[in-house]
């Protein structure tokens, strides 16, 4: 008796589960770290930087700007990623028609990296000398760590 009645609690054991599982894994709706992209990340070094509330605003306007692009360039690459999968697809797919394609991927990537450095210029063009230096500076936790210095070990020799 006492077995059926565990057999029959497992969809419901295996839906809490899942749903326990989602909830956590939306836990944070604003993506951190390397998950950020450029432009989120800016804005928040924005967002610390002691500047004026004009100069913050126009910063802001910037960032918005170059989301809009960043939407257009995201939504081309979704339709050439869509085009390449359907030619992968096809029984024997042309390597120079691939290639093409792939080529124009990552022309439209580059073009879109592009918008974000020129957003980052611009925000730059609009500080003063020590926001600009502020903006640039890393926080420690991002410094580089020399060779072999990893958690205060001393180099290896080789």
């Amino acid at each position: 008796m006492q077995l059926s009645r565990f057999r029959s609690s497992r969809p419901l054991l295996a839906t809490a589960l899942f749903a326990a599982a989602a909830l956590v894994s939306d836990a944070g709706a604003r993506p951190t770290g390397a998950q950020q992209d450029h432009l989120t990340s800016l804005e928040h070094r924005v967002s610390t930087l002691e500047i004026d509330a004009l100069a913050r605003e126009a910063c802001y306007a910037e960032i918005d700007a170059s989301r809009e692009h960043q939407r257009a360039a995201r939504e081309q690459v979704r339709s050439a990623q869509q085009k390449l999968r359907a030619l992968l697809e096809q029984d024997e797919p042309s390597e120079a028609a691939v290639m093409l394609e792939a080529d124009h991927i990552a022309g439209l990537v580059a073009e879109a990296r592009k918008a974000e450095l020129r957003a980052l210029l611009r925000i730059l063009s609009l500080l003063d000398d020590d926001a600009r230096a502020e903006l640039r500076a890393r926080p420690a936790r991002f410094q580089e760590v020399p060779f072999g210095r990893e958690r205060g070990r001393e180099p290896r020799s080789f």
